[in-house]
């Protein structure tokens, strides 16, 4: 009777022991998935790190950009003045000197 009841242990221990390893190969599948996504988000991180960098050397290159095209239209500007000046002089002396600003 005790070798039935040794048996019987016997028997439910294997079963538990074949549900953990069931459960720990399924732990394992999940594992496995995590750290393949948390590979996946560091490669798009290193990406969007990367494209920021692009990004913001663009920025860099317009705002020089719109900085030169800022100061050209100042310059402009002061010619456009002077000129305009220059012609209300000549017209206010009365001459109609031909030339340019």
């Amino acid at each position: 009777r005790s070798a039935a009841l040794a048996g019987r242990a016997l028997e439910e221990s294997n079963e538990q022991v074949a549900r953990l390893r069931s459960e720990l190969a399924q732990q394992q599948v999940v594992i496995r998935d995590l750290d393949s996504a948390r590979v996946d988000l560091l490669r798009e991180k290193h990406a969007a790190y990367r494209e920021r960098g692009s990004l913001a050397s663009r920025l860099r290159g317009l705002e020089e950009e719109n900085t030169a095209a800022a100061r050209q239209t100042q310059r402009l500007t002061r010619l456009a003045r002077d000129c305009m000046a220059q012609a209300a002089a000549r017209t206010s002396r009365g001459t109609s000197e031909a030339g340019s600003c």
